[in-house]
């Protein structure tokens, strides 16, 4: 089975969103998107977000006992980071570029997510967690 594009999906029902935003038969497509996560992650448990001033300055996640599953957005500025708990290099590493969304699944991973800004900017991180 195939999964559908989600990013996909959640660009075009925003490039659509002024066609619904005065229709209450249809919603509120912020509503339409939750309501449609919901069914591909789990029910929302909440929504965190967290910061890395600059490469020199590693982070971690929020911590969120009961997620099972976290839906990262990277919002303004590229990062490094890792999964298995160390501190990302500051070269040759894996970097997330503004925009790009991410999956982790299971506490472990989740709690494993350290990242870093790549330059002197502020990497800012939205995470929704899911059960």
């Amino acid at each position: 089975m195939t999964m559908p594009d989600m990013l996909g999906i959640a660009e075009q029902a925003y490039d659509e969103r002024p066609r619904f935003a005065n229709r209450d038969d249809v919603g509120d497509t912020m509503g339409l998107l939750s309501r449609m996560l919901r069914y591909f992650q789990g029910n929302p448990v909440s929504y965190k977000t967290a910061d890395s001033a600059n490469f020199t300055i590693f982070s971690i996640l929020p911590d969120e006992p009961r997620a099972q599953t976290a839906v990262i957005t990277v919002v303004n500025a590229s990062c490094f980071y890792r999964t298995d708990g160390t501190n990302p290099a500051t070269n040759n590493e894996q970097i997330l570029t503004p925009g790009s969304i991410v999956t982790l699944y299971g506490q472990e991973t989740i709690k494993g997510f350290i990242f870093a800004a790549t330059a002197v900017a502020n990497c800012h991180l939205a995470i929704s967690y899911y059960d």
